[in-house]
């Protein structure tokens, strides 16, 4: 149940346990700090599906990692309403469910990953009469400008129900101590989310008595699960029976780049005036990084970004929640992949795709800074 009130987030914050002490006066002061800024009566007025009222609801149930993200929200508010005079634009899109989903969480996501860097940061108002780009950029290190368009893609209704389906689980999917591969085969909604839940426990009991591997498969889901100390053994049994470690959802038979290549750009390129730089930030699905190969979405944005000459290059990310794994990195000389795994179990995606027909005026140092500024994220 989404509470309602203040005080009883505090509360539970304060009275949780195996928080240490550092962490749990953050957790409390990220709340208090939220209160301060969306007002007493945003609890009894917001939907629960806000993503605001998501992020406080899963910190008081979803472990260490949904506790350090409100904590991260929180902490990315207070600095840039102390750094910047747009503060105000940012804060207008948080109270509104739908505005805090398509542009509030992706504005706090961007300005999190470039404050704690030498930049200046400033949203830009929006002017009627020309098109202009959500932020500038300044780095302060080499005093050139850039500016930054941030927008989602906007998902298909089968893509939106796969979608709702997934963050149902994600929400309420436990803390294993065991390594698993875990795959939604259709969608099921929230009702049906118990269920899934016993049988993955049930299974991981099964798995440590049986000293191996086990595998459950009924039409909705495919789990597989080993002992702690069989993780290398469970990781070459996905391999062979075509399933990956971590929690996936449906597999989807679309193509996002197709759209992000031959539309996203083309109208937000607009937004980046002619006799400047600019990057687009497009936040996207995790599903998007397990059903589109990596190469060919680099090449495929990369050819729709060429007549685009001051585009610098595209970021794409999103997270999901996955057994803890390895971080993996692959830099190339016109785009950056990472898998990060954040607060011991969120996996980041991150692609940065360059332009090779970039002809903009940053120097090679601000660029440099910027592909050092991703690997951050």
């Amino acid at each position: 149940m989404v509470l309602k009130r203040w005080s009883t987030y505090i509360d539970r914050a304060r009275n949780i346990g195996d928080v240490d002490t550092l962490l749990r006066s953050k957790w409390i002061n990220a709340i208090k700090h939220l209160q301060k800024e969306l007002g007493y009566g945003f609890l009894k007025n917001a939907p629960n599906d806000h993503p605001l009222i998501l992020a406080l609801h899963n910190s008081t149930s979803g472990g260490k990692w949904a506790i350090e993200t409100l904590i991260e929200i929180a902490e990315t508010l207070s600095y840039f309403k102390s750094a910047s005079d747009t503060y105000s634009k940012l804060h207008g899109k948080l109270t509104s469910a739908r505005l805090c989903r398509a542009e509030g969480m992706p504005f706090i996501e961007v300005v999190t990953i470039f404050r704690n860097k030498n930049y200046q940061i400033e949203l830009l108002h929006e002017d009627p009469q020309n098109k202009n780009a959500d932020m500038s950029i300044t780095d302060r290190e080499t005093q050139d400008k850039f500016y930054l368009e941030v927008s989602r893609i906007n998902n298909s209704s089968t893509v939106e129900e796969s979608q709702t389906s997934y963050d149902a689980l994600f929400r309420k999917f436990p803390m294993l101590d065991v390594p698993y591969s875990f795959h939604q085969v259709t969608n099921f909604n929230e009702a049906e989310i118990g269920d899934v839940i016993q049988t993955i426990f049930r299974v991981r009991t099964e798995a440590i008595n049986a000293n191996g591997i086990v595998f459950f498969e009924d039409g909705k889901i495919k789990l597989a699960i080993s002992p702690a100390e069989q993780r290398k053994e469970l990781e070459q049994w996905c391999f062979d029976n075509n399933m990956r470690l971590g929690l996936h959802g449906v597999p989807l038979d679309f193509n996002e780049t197709k759209r992000i290549a031959n539309n996203k750009i083309k109208r937000k390129s607009i937004q980046i005036k002619a006799n400047s730089s600019g990057l687009i930030f497009i936040p996207v699905s995790a599903l998007y990084f397990f059903v589109n190969k990596i190469d060919d979405a680099i090449c495929e944005i990369q050819d729709g970004m060429k007549k685009y000459l001051n585009v610098v290059g595209v970021v794409l990310w999103g997270s999901c929640v996955l057994d803890p794994g390895e971080n993996h990195r692959e830099i190339g000389k016109e785009y950056i992949y990472l898998k990060r795994i954040k607060y011991g179990c969120l996996l980041r995606h991150v692609l940065f795709i360059q332009n090779p027909a970039y002809r903009g005026l940053l120097k090679n140092d601000t660029i440099e800074n910027i592909r050092r500024c991703v690997l951050t994220i």
